[in-house]
């Protein structure tokens, strides 16, 4: 088994094929992820998912051979103290897998420091000494470190901001302190004012949290009112109303504020001899939870948004086909029906014309019967050619016009149209 110190490409490679990814970041005491990037570093490839659960014979046709050395790149690397510090990114498959072995993580947090503070924290420490326990009425106004606490607790609450601020930054994760933002939205898409936040963007998801202490309200005992004097001894006079002021307990709560999730642990507190300085490894690996389910939820509703896109597409493209085909019909129609009234004029002047003849009236065109037939034939060649020549000229079905409240006019106009095509319908095409 590896141990902390200069190991070579060939060291690491046997070590990750010879051992769980998990368990020898364990022994050399950083994170999965920290070993992954140091493996990432060297070009030495790692097993994939399942490899372990393989049997040791299948398990060598699986193994990747180490790649040649490429020009410019390190053959060692030194796992140093800040490695070991930066050990609190442990993914959440890795967490399952040594839980599911009865092994445990330890507090991977940065030690002690002696330099003055983060720049964040330097930042901002100017309004927590002034408004103490009320510097969470300050956040929904102006951009704000969230630790709301005492003076007796100031130090002590901004030492632990400082450790998780540099546990994430050594995990590659910046920090930030995000101004109130008045027309923001919530996770339902509706307009809410957010306050100032305090947290760190994983995954593209800030996650919030505030460092707190709790308190209760005593009531401050009030000089009782002056007796009236004269002739107002008689009136009734009101007690004071009664003042109240916080008294700090002294008990700090770290809460992960955002995303406002149901379920999974979000609040860390003091509890008697278990201080909060020994529960940040857990609220780190909590707030790296949150990212990742937040992430997972993300992605969710925006695969959810997309079907929901192209079911809708769908839905409009078949309301267009059947608008499309019903007015290809209105149209057939139309054209067969004067084609059928073509021919029932050419038939009625035929008979009038045979009628005439019969009887020896004249059918010249300068007399009337004359130019009626004339008349006639010419509408009817008209219709046929109207619906045979003119392809390009579809007709449409009449669009209903809007209607705002009852129309009497509109509604009777609108079922004489119904009867009339109806009637066609029965007796032109002798459809039921």
């Amino acid at each position: 088994m590896l141990s902390a110190g200069r190991i070579t490409r060939e060291e690491l490679y046997e070590a990750v094929w010879s051992e769980s990814v998990q368990k020898l970041a364990l022994a050399l005491g950083i994170s999965d992820v920290g070993l992954a990037k140091i493996c990432k570093k060297l070009n030495v490839p790692r097993p994939g998912r399942g490899y372990w659960a393989k049997p040791r014979g299948a398990r060598k046709v699986l193994r990747v051979p180490l790649p040649p050395l490429k020009p410019g790149q390190d053959e060692s690397y030194v796992i140093s103290g800040p490695d070991i510090e930066g050990g609190a990114g442990w993914t959440r498959e890795a967490l399952q897998h040594l839980a599911e072995e009865g092994l445990t993580v330890p507090t991977v947090l940065p030690s002690g420091s002696t330099t003055a503070g983060h720049p964040l924290i330097a930042a901002y420490r100017e309004q927590l000494v002034e408004h103490g326990l009320e510097t969470s009425q300050v956040w929904p106004k102006q951009a704000c470190l969230a630790v709301s606490v005492s003076p007796g607790q100031l130090e002590r609450s901004l030492e632990i901001v400082r450790k998780v601020f540099e546990a994430l930054e050594k995990q590659g994760y910046q920090p930030e302190v995000l101004p109130p933002n008045p027309h923001g939205r919530n996770r339902y898409g509706y307009s809410e004012a957010n306050p100032s936040r305090t947290g760190v963007r994983i995954k593209g998801v800030f996650v919030a949290f505030e460092l707190t202490e709790s308190f209760s309200m005593v009531e401050i005992p009030q000089p009782p009112p002056e007796p009236p004097k004269g002739r107002q001894k008689e009136v009734w006079v009101p007690p004071p109303r009664p003042v109240y002021k916080k008294v700090p307990s002294g008990d700090l709560t770290l809460e992960i504020v955002e995303p406002d999730r149901r379920g999974g642990r979000k609040r860390w507190r003091d509890q008697g001899v278990r201080k909060l300085e020994k529960q940040l490894d857990a609220f780190l690996r909590a707030v790296m939870v949150t990212a990742d389910r937040e992430h997972e939820d993300e992605l969710e509703r925006e695969r959810k948004r997309k079907e929901e896109e192209e079911v809708e597409r769908r839905r409009r493209e078949e309301v267009a086909r059947q608008a499309e085909l019903a007015s290809r019909m209105y149209d057939l129609e139309s054209r067969i029906m004067d084609v059928q009234q073509a021919q029932a004029i050419r038939g009625l002047a035929l008979a009038v014309r045979t009628d005439a003849e019969a009887r020896g009236l004249s059918i010249e065109p300068s007399s009337d019967l004359g130019g009626w037939l004339q008349w006639a034939e010419g509408l009817a060649d008209k219709l046929e050619r109207s619906a045979v020549q003119t392809l390009s000229k579809r007709r449409k079905h009449p669009e209903p016009k809007p209607s705002y409240g009852f129309n009497q006019a509109e509604q009777n106009e609108a079922m004489l149209r119904n009867e009339v095509d109806l009637w066609r319908r029965r007796y032109i095409f002798g459809r039921r």
